[in-house]
């Protein structure tokens, strides 16, 4: 975070509570020196618009085990487990890029961001099955 030229605090919001600020951007005062307002009959969509800033990347890994037993010619069970988020990865949601709240500039805490939450993911989670089959 930074201070422009013109003296605007650029993405440097202070929320209670929220001890680190994640920011999309490595270094956002160079961000906003490189946007300007956009200019009527020159930015008609073809050269600007959707498209040039892309939002947080999203992966997410799920795995799930399943192993069979037999116990007997008539009886068995099966084993089995899921995994969602199986390495507890974090999904950011998507900073604001809005050039009347230059304090929002690509910061990605609750306050500012898009959605109104910091994580749109869930933490890992783990269910276990059994099954008994006659």
């Amino acid at each position: 975070s930074g201070t422009d030229a013109a003296g605007n605090q650029i993405a440097n919001q202070n929320f209670s509570g929220a001890n680190v600020q994640y920011n999309a951007f490595a270094n956002p005062l160079a961000v906003w020196n490189n946007v300007r307002p956009a200019i009527l009959g020159l930015d008609n969509g073809h050269n600007s618009g959707t498209g040039l800033l892309r939002g947080m990347p999203f992966w997410n890994v799920d795995l799930s085990v399943k192993k069979n037993f037999r116990i007997t010619e008539r009886f068995s069970t099966t084993f089995s487990t899921v995994f969602t988020n199986l390495f507890n990865h974090d999904q950011f949601s998507d900073g604001t890029i809005d050039l009347s709240n230059p304090g929002c500039l690509g910061v990605l805490t609750a306050g500012c961001s898009a959605s109104g939450a910091t994580q749109i993911s869930n933490p890992r989670q783990i269910e276990l099955s059994l099954r008994i089959n006659f």
